[in-house]
This record gives C-alpha cells, sequence and structure tokens, in this order.
C-alpha cells in the first residue's frame, strides 16, 4: 500500500553527526524516498533541503509545519517557580538553552558570546542555563569554558514537562545558537509563554520565527552577544519581540 514518510530535518547528512546515522541517511534514506507516495515535511526550509540535496520532487512534498504543547501556559503559580529556582540555584537573570546537549547545537559558541555578554556594563549578573538531557557528553567541557570565561553556567539534565514550563517561564531570552534545526518547536513554546528569543538564522528559524525574534550569525559570537544584550537591556525591543510572536 501507498506509504508516507515524515522528515522533521535533515541532520544526520551534517558533517559531524554519528556514522550509523550518516550512512543510514547516505545510503538507505534515498532507497526509502524511492518507495513513497508522499513526503511531509515539517518546514518550508527542511522541503528546500529535500528537493536541492537528495532531489525529492515537488509534487511529491507537502509542509505541514509543527506547534507547541496547547495546554503550556506560562507558570505564574509562585511555589512552583521557586522549587524549580532553589533545586538548580538558578540565577536571578538567565539565558535558557533548552534541549539535548549536543554537538551540532552551537554551544560552545553560546559560552563564549556569554563570556563576551559579561564584559559588558550590566550584564556580567546574567547566567546560563543549559536544561536537557547530555546526550553527548559534552557537558563538562562546557562547563571549563564557563569557567574560563566566568560566566556562572547551570546545567538541569533531563526535566520534566513542568520543570520545562518553569524554566521557560523564568528565563529572560531563549537562546538558539544551532545551525541546522528542521522547525524549532522550542521558540515557538518560549514565546507562547512570553520570553524572546535569539537563534541562529542559517536553519530553519527564520521560517519558524522571523521577525518575532532576533536572527544573527552562527559562528559570529560577538553578534549573538550583541543580540542578547539588546533584548536583556531593551524593554521596548522585548514587547515588540513578544507582541510579534504572539
Amino acid at each position: 500500500c501507498p506509504m508516507t514518510l515524515t522528515l522533521h530535518d535533515l541532520r544526520d547528512l551534517e558533517p559531524g553527526s554519528p556514522l550509523g546515522r550518516r550512512l543510514f541517511a547516505k545510503l538507505a534514506l534515498p532507497a526509502q524516498l524511492r518507495r513513497v507516495a508522499r513526503v511531509i515535511a515539517v518546514s518550508e526550509f527542511t522541503a528546500r533541503q529535500l528537493r536541492d540535496r537528495l532531489r525529492v520532487p515537488s509534487d511529491l512534498l507537502r509542509v505541514v509545519e509543527n506547534a507547541p504543547d496547547a495546554e503550556l501556559t506560562r507558570i505564574t503559580d509562585a511555589a512552583e517557580l521557586r522549587r524549580v529556582r532553589e533545586r538548580w540555584n538558578l540565577p536571578s537573570r538567565y539565558v535558557l538553552a533548552l534541549g539535548h546537549l549536543e554537538h551540532r547545537k552551537g554551544l560552545d559558541r553560546l559560552v563564549i558570546a556569554m563570556g563576551e555578554l559579561h564584559l559588558r556594563d550590566g550584564m556580567n549578573h546574567v547566567g546560563l542555563v543549559l536544561a536537557g538531557h547530555d546526550r553527548e557528553a559534552i557537558g563538562p567541557r562546557l562547563e571549563t569554558a564557563a569557567h574560563a570565561y566566568g560566566v556562572r553556567m547551570v546545567r538541569t539534565g533531563a526535566v520534566t514537562d513542568a520543570e520545562r514550563a518553569a524554566l521557560l517561564s523564568q528565563a529572560s531570552v531563549l537562546a538558539i545558537p544551532s545551525r541546522v534545526e528542521g522547525f524549532g518547536i522550542v521558540p515557538l513554546e518560549a514565546m507562547k509563554v512570553g520570553v524572546p528569543v535569539v537563534y541562529a538564522r542559517e536553519s530553519a528559524l527564520p521560517d519558524t520565527i522571523g521577525d518575532a525574534g532576533v536572527g544573527v550569525n552562527a559562528d559570529d559570537a560577538t553578534a549573538f552577544a550583541d543580540a542578547l544584550e539588546r533584548v536583556l537591556s531593551d524593554d521596548a525591543l522585548r514587547n515588540e519581540l513578544l507582541a510579534r510572536g504572539s
């Protein structure tokens, strides 16, 4: 019977992806694509990649975008917010990176950007919170780098849905420095609970977020620090971004 294949991204074709996944993407995925009657991509960006890199015909493709959890809301319960804050001794203001800790996420560049941010007037109290399972055991290296740059960094490990919502609700900014994102559900979650987003514009995020966030060059740590400083210090900009994303 006819089959449909849904693809969220082509991250496994990127340099640095695990060897087994990379081999599957290069060998087995094209064979699968030749057997299906329909290919669902979660963003126009992923659809373009499928056309350009894997020669998937346009008439085979359909774009069906993801959406944030309909039940996700900003946490206002003081006791729950305090519980999460005390559990990890969170900074009073923090930049949040939410998701698995992986090389492709660009977290090394985010730590460098935070180091630059700390040199700016009034910014040395802003911390960095990494919330997610350390899938590729890069956490200790990131901690070493953060210490060298004088950045207070907190790693939470894997979190529950309730903790995820509380961490988002208390964040000053959500940062997404990854160059490889097929859609970007996390920034939509952030905007839904009233948190502005600074993101790398090389992936699907410009399609997902547009001008409701601040997009910068993924490889430019100084530009990332500049964007973080603007969002952290300019209330009018924050309100404008949140209004665009609502």
